[in-house]
């Protein structure tokens, strides 16, 4: 039995369903929408069934429609609500976010270990740590002035597409730094065909040319690709993390932080197999 019929019970609905929630966690800054599907146990299958869609069309295509049908519902319905949040309520919906990815770890875990776990894999996830803390820190410096161009739309759509493909890398975080999270949200909403044209070509180009390769990591590299994307995961979070407040606030805050947590682990529990 291939990979793909692993999740044939899941169903349209639910598929779909999970589909919304990865779609919400590639558009929420900090989090990723590959590290959520890992969690969900869908990762793996997915990729799966995209470098196999010429040999097993009519499998691949039941599982990926319904994911990406949610996918892109998720982008697009929470991108509506995720402008007015960021700007009034922005540490909140960080932690409440941040819960969700704490509460998806020990899925994430069990996946990557998998095979067995090897002290060497601390060496990829360091690495990777490096290198997130590297590369946050570059686009928050290169922030560009006034309209996007077309070469910023095509990067913007590159970044969308690494943080969709490879776990661990928050899209929408590192679009945030480059200060043009906002601008591609409210072009988005506004079906400013122009930027989604643009955006939709980098996103392509980048995901053509990652996909077999993640393929390939995954399964000659298992462990070490897994716990390099924990690294990029730990760097993205260290970089979002709003700080702590005082007094309601806190509170609030870490009630959300832990409603988050509790859900996630929940979710991931009856859903991973």
């Amino acid at each position: 039995m291939n990979k793909i019929d692993l999740k044939a019970d899941l169903g349209f609905l639910k598929l779909f369903l999970l589909g919304i929630i990865i779609g919400i966690a590639s558009i929420t800054p900090g989090l990723s929408g590959g590290v959520i599907a890992v969690s969900l146990g869908l990762y793996t299958v997915a990729i799966d069934a995209i470098v196999n869609i010429r040999k097993q069309f009519k499998k691949s295509f039941a599982f990926l429609f319904p994911l990406c049908l949610g996918a892109g519902i998720g982008i697009i319905s929470f991108g509506i609500v995720m402008k007015p949040l960021l700007e009034h309520y922005e540490v909140a919906v960080i932690y409440l976010f941040m819960g969700l990815v704490l509460g998806s770890l020990p899925s994430f875990f069990k996946e990557a270990a998998s095979g067995g776990f090897r002290i060497i894999y601390i060496v990829p996830m360091l690495i990777a740590f490096c290198v997130g803390m590297l590369l946050s820190g570059t686009i928050n410096s290169a922030k560009p002035e006034g309209e996007m161009s077309m070469l910023t739309l095509l990067i913007s759509g590159g970044i969308f597409s690494v943080g969709m493909i490879i776990p661990g890398i928050s899209s929408s975080f590192l679009l945030l730094q480059m200060g043009v999270y906002d601008k591609l949200i409210t072009a988005f909403l506004g079906f400013n065909i122009g930027v989604i044209f643009w955006v939709g070509i980098g996103f392509v180009i980048v995901s053509l040319l990652t996909i077999k390769l993640v393929h390939m990591a995954l399964n000659k590299f298992h462990g070490q690709t897994y716990f390099a994307a924990f690294g990029f995961l730990v760097s993205s979070m260290i970089c979002v993390f709003p700080g702590f407040q005082t007094g309601t606030a806190l509170i609030i805050n870490l009630l959300l932080f832990a409603a988050g947590t509790a859900f996630a682990y929940i979710l991931m529990k009856k859903t991973v197999k």
